[in-house]
């Protein structure tokens, strides 16, 4: 009885989130990584502590992201104001700081026609990348609830898999990229209070505006920290034009044949006895 109570409450929500789109103004939100959890299982987690120090420590830094939104419109890109910091590393007993760079990735999403736009940066070259907005399958729990800002607010979740690249070494050194199913839990807090089916980064489509994201039990997470009801320009949607056009496909195969490279050129080359970790993300 429960569940199916819960089924037709889901239903009634997202038939009204077609009509709950017409919040306006701005939503800043603390998005974390963090490596610990990523890193939770693994059995190599030791090892990377001590070569990395207090690595993981400064990747759970927030750093601020902006969500404008108007109506069915968003557009998702970190606060250019704040100051990112600084990140510390020791190799072999020498200290090195570096400045924490922000992700320089602007989104902009269409939830009427269900099309974004990103503006990227992968390997210091500017990308313009167009696609269609993936529909993530909520279910909606609205027994549990908890409060964010002053609203009061529902749980959602949901499972996403999808295919990723990752380095594998074969006998004899030989790095290749395996092919790999992932598996992402998500959970999402959301209230009905504010009329809009958006939220931070990619997560959409609930029957009101999504406050919290918590993706694989807080490996990444996004909070909100403030509201701003206020008047959005179509000079507020605009993201950076520089860049080549492609498709998601053709930028993933990209990125897939340029770090084939970078194992092929970097392999064996070793820090302070260790071996160099290539890779990162935003």
């Amino acid at each position: 009885m429960k569940k199916t109570l819960i089924s037709v409450f889901t239903g009634l929500l997202l038939a009204a989130s077609a009509q709950a789109q017409t919040f306006e103004g701005v939503i800043k939100y603390n998005r974390v990584n963090d490596p610990s959890v990523t890193f939770a299982n693994n059995p190599n987690a030791d090892r990377m502590r001590a070569q990395f120090g207090n690595m993981a420590e400064q990747a759970r830094k927030p750093i601020i992201f902006e969500l404008t939104v108007k109506g069915n419109e968003s557009v998702y890109k970190a606060d250019s104001k704040q100051d990112p910091g600084e990140n510390t590393m020791t190799f072999n007993g020498e200290t090195r700081t570096f400045p924490r760079r922000l992700p320089k990735d602007e989104t902009y999403y269409n939830l009427e026609d269900k099309t974004f736009k990103r503006y990227e940066e992968y390997a210091q070259q500017p990308f313009q990348v167009a696609g269609s907005v993936e529909t993530i399958r909520w279910k909606v729990d609205p027994v549990s609830t908890k409060e964010i800002l002053g609203y009061t607010c529902m749980k959602a979740t949901a499972t996403e898999t999808e295919q990723r690249n990752f380095p594998v070494t074969e006998e004899g050194g030989k790095v290749t990229f395996k092919d790999t199913v992932v598996t992402t839990q998500i959970e999402a807090w959301f209230t009905d209070g504010i009329e809009s089916n958006v939220g931070p980064d990619k997560y959409n489509g609930l029957p009101g505006l999504i406050l919290e994201v918590v993706v694989n039990g807080g490996a990444r997470s996004y909070t909100a920290t403030n509201i701003e009801k206020k008047a959005i320009t179509e000079a507020d949607l605009k993201i950076n034009s520089k860049g080549k056009k492609m498709t998601q496909e053709q930028l993933d195969k990209l990125k897939k044949e340029h770090q084939a490279e970078q194992m092929k050129n970097f392999r064996g080359r070793t820090v302070g006895g260790n071996m160099v970790i290539i890779g990162g993300g935003n």
